[in-house]
């Protein structure tokens, strides 16, 4: 999937997974949480990693893997890909102050994925 952003194309992995993929947990969210997330992904689209500076938003969460911080629980994985790409890996309700490292690893895992396949928009799924 794929919206346009100034400086980056968003793109989200979709595997299938109702609890992790980003579409299914936006859908799942209420409408304020969801007006949250559209505008820190418009922010975030506009940005590029080392502007990445308020650590209430954005976070580096190693291995060049990012996480997004729209609400106090909601945690959105991604990474920039060359061609101006930005992927949103995963979503998924933190539990605790740091990422779960399966979170991270969820989030590498995906962003190989997203490397061998080709992006395409929602009128090629």
């Amino acid at each position: 999937m794929e919206a346009e952003g100034k400086a980056w194309n968003l793109y989200w992995v979709a595997l299938g997974d109702e609890h992790h993929d980003f579409g299914p947990v936006f859908d799942s969210l209420s409408e304020e949480d969801q007006k949250k997330v559209i505008s820190l992904v418009n922010k975030t689209s506009k940005l590029r990693s080392h502007e990445l500076r308020n650590k209430q938003k954005w976070n580096s969460e190693g291995a060049g893997i990012f996480g997004m911080k729209p609400t106090a629980q909601l945690r959105i994985g991604f990474f920039y890909r060359a061609g101006n790409e930005l992927i949103l890996t995963h979503a998924f309700i933190k539990k605790v102050d740091k990422w779960p490292a399966e979170q991270l690893e969820r989030a590498k895992s995906r962003r190989e994925t997203a490397k061998t396949l080709p992006i395409c928009d929602d009128e090629e799924e």
